[in-house]
């Protein structure tokens, strides 16, 4: 392993006290757990990928789909040699790590992308941060684990626009604005909406707060002041699984009055309803 491969970052604090801050105000030595864990609910297309790789790569107890703090150093060095450096778009349709979870599951499965059940019968006892792509109703059996502890789940909202061009990138499809049933090219293109549902806010314990997740290092340097950093780190080779995008190519900027009407679809949806009310509200993160 090269020394690049494990590297130490000082990571920017800018909100709030930090941990050591509150051990010399409470006169404690060590580490100061936070009184609820965190859950990142993953919605497609909002950076989740990467938050959960950089977060289990300097901090300790992060329990991801898509890695673990306990293995994440080894899966990075691992995916970095067998791609030099460069993870394209679909790496989740290639077989590029070998270990036991690539060898046990299908293709596109490895420690850096943990199928769920496997998630399950690790447990989440050991977790301070906790992310998730399953379906909402999901989330109602992560209490167990944690003996009841409080969550505060953390949902990512991006602007509703790009994030629907996001989506139609990853389908490869082309939002047509001259189409006489938008309502339809909209569904075309949105990806695993059932991962949130306004249910969620009806879970006991359960405290949701939002956040925008570009670009990715607010909310790490926010996170920064919570978690537990590693003993070692690594710097995290980013996962695309989209090809570039072409703003220019994308009918809806040029159309205001389309634009609109494709928004008011989009808040149909549970998800950019929530954020919508969310993200003018005091339940937005101060990253």
């Amino acid at each position: 392993m090269t020394s690049n491969d494990h590297e130490m970052i000082i990571i920017n604090r800018t909100s709030g006290s930090s941990s050591s801050e509150q051990r010399q105000s409470k006169n404690i030595t060590g580490y100061v757990f936070y009184p609820k864990i965190f859950g990142h609910v993953h919605i497609a297309k909002t950076a989740g990928t990467n938050i959960n790789g950089e977060l289990a790569s300097h901090f300790e107890r992060i329990c991801g789909h898509k890695g673990f703090s306990s293995d994440y150093i080894e899966f990075n060095h691992k995916l970095r040699a067998v791609t030099n450096g460069v993870v394209s778009h679909d790496w989740l349709s290639q077989k590029l790590v070998q270990d036991i979870y690539a060898d046990s599951f299908e293709p596109g499965f490895s420690r850096g992308r943990v199928p769920a059940h496997i998630m399950d019968e690790i447990g989440y006892q050991d977790c301070d941060w906790i992310s998730h792509e399953m379906q909402w109703d999901d989330w109602k059996r992560i209490p167990n684990f944690t003996n009841n502890v409080g969550i505060e789940l953390h949902v990512p909202c991006r602007d509703p626009i790009d994030h629907l061009m996001s989506q139609c990138n990853f389908r490869e499809s082309t939002f047509d604005c001259s189409s006489k049933n938008l309502t339809h090219e909209v569904y075309e293109c949105l990806v695993a909406m059932d991962r949130f549902d306004n249910r969620l806010m009806n879970i006991p314990s359960f405290e949701l707060k939002c956040f925008n997740p570009i670009p990715v290092e607010r909310y790490i340097n926010y996170m920064s002041q919570f978690l537990q950093p590693r003993r070692i780190h690594t710097n995290y080779l980013s996962r695309e699984t989209n090809l570039r995008r072409d703003k220019e190519k994308e009918c809806l900027w040029k159309n205001t009055t389309i634009l609109e009407q494709v928004k008011n679809i989009l808040m149909s949806q549970d998800y950019y309803s929530f954020c919508h009310q969310c993200m003018n509200s005091e339940n937005k993160l101060p990253l």
